[in-house]
């Protein structure tokens, strides 16, 4: 059934900018532009309507996303051939913007345009223009991927319409355009979505909301436990029931991690140390590190508690990732491209402060490419290139065994570390929006544009355009 046109909701409908003709495009898109026909009809220049397939005088079933209304097919030698004429009354029915490029998909007797791609960059309305410079890598390669970029929050959604009030990307002018849009057919979280939301979305377009979901570190363990090939890259982990978990590993380890099974970015960690006479905790809190002794290990358990209280928490096999008193590890940046497979778009070695337990930047850890860090750890070129190997193997594995589990992701941070023998270990995933800039701080300045573009082009795969 063909919706009606839209009424003002958040933002007054704001006139049509007046558009060039010229875009440096990477392939054809369409612009779509409003014509003085009367009734439901759509224009094409003859060539393309013979390009997609489609015959003069045909009534089509258009598609917009949600939108729907049939309409006759015209051509004419006067439409450009990267143009749609849409009858003013076809564009009010499929409430399509008039900024973007699309693409078309044909489907028998439907003709797709599109795709609709949404952004949840806030949580306010009024926070969300602030946000809109932040946005700019996802469209800098606009013309890879085209359609309509729509930035929105989680305060201005209209399920009943199936509207969202927010920004969206023009092309041809470079910037943002508020106003009232049709429901994405895709939906990129930036920020979280409000589960009242995810639900509601999920109705109408199912699983195409990507960084949806949530896991913790035991979690992980468990699930990677059960894949043959991923259980022997795990250090021993155990959660933490009682004092027995981290007495029984230290009789075993000499030495251990503890870490909160929520914990993110190397905060609220503690390494815990076996002595002669006594036992070291280094802590890690926020901001703040504490090195402590412990003649008794009934001190240490209760400092424990009280230093986790109120979380559940894991008990690790430290490994010993070592080299010139710094802890260095790994990081797989693993991306989801426009074929809809993981690649691995980055490796990069992370190393602490001296002294530090743990190689965060965010804790004062430097970046560096993986192989320079490698070769300085081993000093041959040849193990260098295997290690490098086996671990683009082992992210592979871990990022298609998580996607098994039933979520949905574009992007994780595999972190990997390889001990003083060479041995390759699966340490940790970041699946909460991990960050594009690391590679930055390696030199490599182009490195978030190519995610985020990646991004887009498997956004634009799930809407149903490759």
């Amino acid at each position: 059934m063909c919706k009606k046109g839209r009424k003002d909701m958040f933002f007054p409908v704001i006139h049509k900018y007046k558009r060039s003709r010229k875009m440096n495009r990477r392939r054809r898109m369409y612009r779509v532009d409003k014509g003085t026909e009367a009734g439901l009809s759509v224009t094409l220049h003859p060539s393309s309507a013979l390009e997609k397939g489609l015959t003069s005088g045909h009534v089509y079933t258009w598609e917009f996303g949600l939108q729907t209304c049939r309409g006759a097919l015209r051509t004419s030698e006067q439409v450009e051939t990267d143009e749609m004429i849409f009858s003013e009354e076809a564009v009010d029915r499929l409430m399509i913007p008039l900024e973007p490029h699309y693409d078309i998909r044909c489907e028998e007797n439907i003709v797709h345009i599109g795709p609709i791609i949404g952004i949840v960059a806030s949580n306010r309305l009024a926070g969300l223009q602030e946000m809109l410079h932040r946005l700019r890598r996802y469209v800098k390669n606009y013309a890879s991927f085209g359609g309509a970029v729509i930035a929105f929050s989680n305060e201005a959604i209209d399920v009943d319409k199936q509207l969202v009030a927010g920004y969206i990307y023009h092309p041809e002018k470079g910037g943002w355009k508020a106003g009232v849009y049709p429901f994405p057919q895709v939906i990129f979280k930036r920020v979280p979505l409000k589960k009242k939301w995810q639900k509601h979305f999920r109705r109408f377009i199912g699983d195409r909301i990507f960084n949806s979901g949530t896991f913790n570190k035991w979690e992980m363990y468990t699930w990677f436990q059960s894949s043959s090939f991923l259980k022997t890259y795990l250090p021993d982990t155990r959660f933490f029931h009682d004092a027995a978990d981290i007495l029984e590993m230290l009789e075993i380890y000499g030495s251990v991690y503890v870490k909160p099974v929520k914990g993110m970015q190397g905060k609220r960690v503690a390494k815990v140390i076996r002595q002669e006479d006594g036992l070291v905790v280094h802590y890690i809190h926020s901001e703040e590190k504490e090195e402590l002794f412990f003649p008794r290990s009934a001190e240490m358990l209760v400092f424990l508690r009280d230093a986790f209280s109120g979380n559940d928490f894991i008990v690790q096999q430290a490994l010993d990732l070592q080299y010139d008193d710094r802890v260095n590890d790994f990081r797989a940046v693993m991306v989801k491209n426009g074929e809809g497979r993981w690649v691995c778009f980055g490796l990069m070695g992370r190393n602490s402060q001296k002294g530090n337990i743990v190689s965060n930047r965010h804790q004062g850890g430097k970046i560096e490419p993986a192989e320079a860090l490698l070769e300085q750890m081993f000093n041959d070129k040849q193990k260098v290139s295997g290690l490098i190997r086996e671990m683009e193997e082992l992210a592979l594995h871990a990022s298609n065994v998580i996607e098994n589990c039933g979520f949905h992701f574009c992007k994780l941070g595999i972190d990997i570390g390889v001990d003083q023998e060479g041995r390759v270990w699966l340490i940790e995933i970041n699946h909460r929006n991990p960050n594009d800039f690391v590679a930055y701080f390696t030199g490599d300045k182009d490195f978030a544009n190519r995610i985020r573009t990646a991004n887009m082009l498997y956004a634009k795969r799930v809407a149903g355009f490759k």
